[in-house]
């Protein structure tokens, strides 16, 4: 019977209805409206279109404020839902026009941009302004689609409202708006924090080359270094887990960001969970985004506390190469990422359909089931692979494959000796608002035989490079400083003298101004906190260039 009705109807209606034993039920809220919905509501309506009784009990029935109005606007029939929203009962919405329930704003919208649309046969969907029965204006989210005859000309149109999604727009627009707000507090701190561990850092280089060799303070200002250097990779963690437009893959050492989880997780999961790290690898260096790593590793982690419910148990993450010949994948080295723990495991049909979208184990409203989804495409981008394996009772391994790639650059930035020859001091103009970094930097680099010259002020350093041009061989700027920022003050400078080289540093990412930078003729864009010796290197590759 069922069948029957909705053949009758198909032409003008599409939903799914929810069955309970042999007979439909329409429940509120369980019609799924699809695309091209065309409704016949209203009685007189129904009788001219042949509609069922069925169909109007889905009406009366759903959650969703539904109207009917002819081509010209006027309402025909709403259902109790739209009553309840708009406090107008049927009898008064009969009398009443879309203009009615529309402001003067969404009146104008209605004939520039959704007229147009749905005369085409599609269906149109957004957030509009509404007016409730004493003219207060709220906002709604809509879908207007309109029947036509034979001669392609409207006949009804229909449009579906719901206040809660309006809401839930709005929820998601204010967690846009505090996800932006984080991204933008944790680069202002990324940078004061860098430009302090740049101080820290050059300090003790410079105290450990004062210091006779094998001074055993030595060792201690080596320590500082390295901190200094797992502060700095810390901070460019944070950055890029916040940094919203950071989607680049580049060669990405994934060997700290595991490290640096682990201990994230340790103060955040229950101490009934052990931790433990298997990493048999000397390099873990990928092509990978660093925040959709750490994206990957926080989500299997998470999933992971999860099977095992608060109940004690081990979380392993291990890494080792593997050397792989398969069909599915191009044969060479790969890093082997695992993720395991010893929860409650799963059954082979949940095994298989967990890379699944919107598949998910869990309560309503406790997950979405894109998780894993999301991350089965960031391991594949990554020309990778994944796989789990899994048996109830004994818990759920992740492995994750990624294609291993050689550090050509072999050293560290920064590393290895410079030695300067006698005559070749260069003159070098150094530019930062912070007068400790200024100061440091002033004395390291006249450690290594520069003649430097200091400025705290931008607008000063370029009234004093505009009075003699020539007088310096090189500019050294900070990229953020008050009045003048580095790349305005790189612009001025190289208007005054084309080809003058200049680098600037940056607490922030220094791939974001790269590109910008070498468009302007500024040689380098260094990275916050950078040592003595990675300076000087960039120095010397800047001059030689000007040569």
């Amino acid at each position: 019977m069922v069948k029957k009705w909705y053949n009758s109807i198909k032409n003008y209606v599409s939903c799914r209805i929810y069955f309970m034993g042999k007979q439909a039920h329409a429940s509120k809220g369980m019609i799924v409206m699809e695309k091209q919905k065309k409704l016949l509501i209203d009685e007189d309506v129904g009788k001219s279109l042949g509609s069922s009784d069925y169909f109007k009990e889905i009406v009366v029935a759903s959650s969703e404020a539904i109207a009917v109005s002819d081509p010209g606007g006027r309402l025909i029939y709403v259902n109790p839902a739209h009553e309840k929203l708009f406090g107008r009962s049927l009898e008064t919405s009969r009398s009443l026009g879309y203009w009615d329930y529309y402001s003067e704003k969404s009146v104008e919208k209605y004939h520039q941009e959704i007229l147009p649309v749905i005369e085409r046969g599609e269906t149109w969907k957004g957030l509009i302004e509404v007016l409730d029965s004493s003219g207060k204006p709220f906002s709604l989210w809509q879908r207007i689609y309109a029947t036509h005859n034979k001669k392609g000309e409207i006949q009804y149109c229909f449009t579906l409202m719901h206040e809660f999604r309006e809401r839930k727009a709005e929820k998601n627009l204010r967690k846009a708006q505090q996800a932006q707000a984080i991204g933008t507090l944790a680069g202002g701190i990324a940078h004061e924090f860098n430009n302090i561990l740049w101080i820290i850092m050059a300090n003790a280089e410079i105290a450990a080359g004062n210091l006779p060799e094998g001074h055993g303070a030595g060792k201690n200002l080596q320590r500082v270094e390295k901190a200094c250097a797992r502060g700095a990779d810390l901070v460019q963690q944070i950055l890029s887990f916040s940094r919203q437009d950071e989607h680049r893959a580049k060669p990405l050492d994934i060997m700290p960001i595991t490290k640096e989880l682990l201990k994230f997780l340790r103060s955040s999961i229950p101490t009934t969970i052990e931790i433990r790290q298997n990493i048999k690898t000397q390099s873990a260096i990928i092509m990978a985004n660093p925040s959709q790593m750490h994206q990957t590793l926080i989500n299997l982690s998470a999933n992971a506390v999860d099977a095992m419910g608060g109940n004690p148990g081990v979380l392993e993450i291990s890494m080792t190469d593997v050397e792989l010949d398969r069909d599915d994948m191009a044969p060479g080295e790969y890093i082997r990422l695992s993720v395991k723990d010893t929860g409650m495991g799963m059954e082979p049909e949940v095994m298989e359909r967990v890379f699944e979208p919107f598949f998910t184990t869990k309560d309503v409203g406790e997950g979405r089931g894109m998780g894993l989804a999301v991350i089965h495409g960031i391991v594949e981008n990554c020309e990778g692979s994944i796989e789990v394996h899994s048996e109830p009772g004994k818990g759920t391994t992740f492995h994750l494959f990624f294609p291993k790639i050689k550090n050509e650059k072999g050293t560290k930035s920064g590393s290895g000796s410079i030695t300067l020859s006698p005559g070749r001091k260069k003159r070098i103009l150094f530019v930062d608002d912070d007068k400790e970094i200024a100061n440091t930097g002033k004395e390291m680099l006249e450690g290594y035989g520069f003649q430097v010259e200091l400025k705290t002020c931008s607008e000063e350093a370029l009234k004093t490079f505009r009075e003699i041009p020539d007088r310096f061989d090189l500019v050294i700027a900070d990229m953020v400083m008050p009045k003048m920022t580095g790349e305005e003050l790189a612009e001025a400078l190289l208007r005054i003298r084309p080809g003058i080289p200049v680098i600037l540093c940056t607490g922030y990412d220094e791939e974001t101004y790269k590109e910008r930078a070498r468009k302007i003729g500024i040689k380098a864009v260094l990275m916050k906190p950078v040592t003595g010796r990675g300076l000087v290197n960039a120095i010397m590759k800047a001059l030689s260039e000007e040569i």
